[in-house]
């Protein structure tokens, strides 16, 4: 996958840069669902479902435009450690795909996949292994009960908290995938640019500009 270089300067860059990183999730949702949609991941998994696909595509995407403190990564071959809250099998399945199947590094970091089923047993975690022990966690709608204590568990550790349900950021998340009310099977990134930068991690300028797709909150 190519990553977008290009510098905004007018709204019609911006428009082309939107274009872009529509066509390469559009690849991903492609190159992703054509061999795998049909069957399950492994025997006693879910079959992997289109919306679910579609989303890891985008949480990819994100990842790749994310940007953490120096020392989260001390060496070139520190591996980006992706968490998975409680218990998702579908998405869980979709990531996999998407970042161990195929081979997908995250900013040319090789991605592990964790499994966390409580927020204790991330806790646990990062006072064990602190900051190596989770990068980003993806905390699935069906977690929405446990929001608190999943951001609780996070305070202060450099973790990008991403959810696919449109009420994570009044819960004091940080960010979410919502759907995009404009354009069917497509999402929009809400970012609370605040708690962000609390958390030590920022995105790139180039992504925040991409208005089309990303709606960023201030308050």
């Amino acid at each position: 996958m190519h990553r977008l270089q290009t510098r905004f300067s007018t709204p019609t860059t911006v428009t082309v840069v939107f274009r872009k990183l529509a066509i390469v999730i559009l690849a991903c949702h492609c190159l992703l669902i054509t061999p795998w949609i049909e069957r399950p991941l492994a025997a006693q998994s879910p079959i992997v479902q289109e919306k679910e696909v579609i989303k890891a595509a985008y949480l990819r995407n994100a990842l790749n435009f994310a940007r953490w403190p120096n020392r989260t990564f001390p060496s070139p071959a520190t591996h980006f450690q992706l968490g998975i809250a409680g218990e998702t099998p579908e998405m869980e399945a979709s990531l996999r795909l998407a970042f161990e199947q195929l081979n997908h590094r995250i900013q040319n970091r090789k991605v592990i996949l964790r499994k966390f089923k409580n927020a204790g047993e991330l806790l646990e975690a990062l006072k064990s292994k602190g900051g190596r022990a989770c990068n980003a966690l993806f905390i699935p709608t069906s977690e929405k009960e446990n929001f608190q204590k999943w951001i609780q568990a996070a305070q202060n550790h450099a973790i990008l908290l991403i959810s696919d349900d449109p009420d994570f950021i009044d819960q004091g998340g940080t960010t979410s995938l919502t759907p995009n009310p404009d354009v069917p099977n497509r999402y929009i990134y809400n970012i609370h640019i605040k708690r962000l930068r609390a958390a030590q991690i920022h995105f790139t300028t180039e992504f925040l500009r991409i208005r089309s797709a990303v709606r960023t909150i201030s308050k």
